[in-house]
């Protein structure tokens, strides 16, 4: 079974708020998403919340190049962000706190997800502002 490493940005509104389509917020097209009451792609039940997201995504052969791939999609995801000056334009439609980047995938042993955060990938994601979480899970009986 492939390795499925991702990094997204989220944008995620309160229950029942209405958000901007990123597009006219941060000038990149969401890779996908939904507005409240529609469904959203992979989901069956109508969105209660507005959700957008783009994202950049891989696949790998083994477990072992796994972390590598992350750390692509994020330089990959970071030069989107940055080219359009993002983080900035999140504060300044006060969305940031409704915005988040996520590093996730599935993988055959957990410990392939060691992402290397080094001193200028680390300078980057400050400078965007915005919550970071790791999301990955073991594939079970992957050999």
């Amino acid at each position: 079974m492939p390795h499925c490493p991702r990094a997204r940005l989220w944008l995620v509104g309160d229950e029942g708020r209405e958000l901007p389509d990123l597009g006219e917020t941060i000038g990149i097209r969401a890779d996908g998403g939904a507005r409240i009451g529609e469904v959203a792609p992979g989901t069956v039940l109508p969105a209660r919340r507005t959700i957008w997201w783009i994202e950049e995504k891989a696949e790998c052969a083994n477990g072992d190049a796994f972390a590598n791939a992350v750390e692509a999609c994020l330089d990959r995801l970071l030069a989107r962000l940055e080219c359009n000056d993002a983080g900035r334009r999140l504060r300044d439609h006060d969305l940031a706190n409704f915005a988040k980047i996520s590093l996730g995938g599935t993988c055959s042993d957990i410990r392939d997800a060691n992402i290397e955060y080094t001193r200028a990938r680390l300078q980057r994601l400050a400078a965007l502002g915005l919550t970071l979480e790791e999301d990955f899970y073991q594939l079970i009986g992957d050999e």
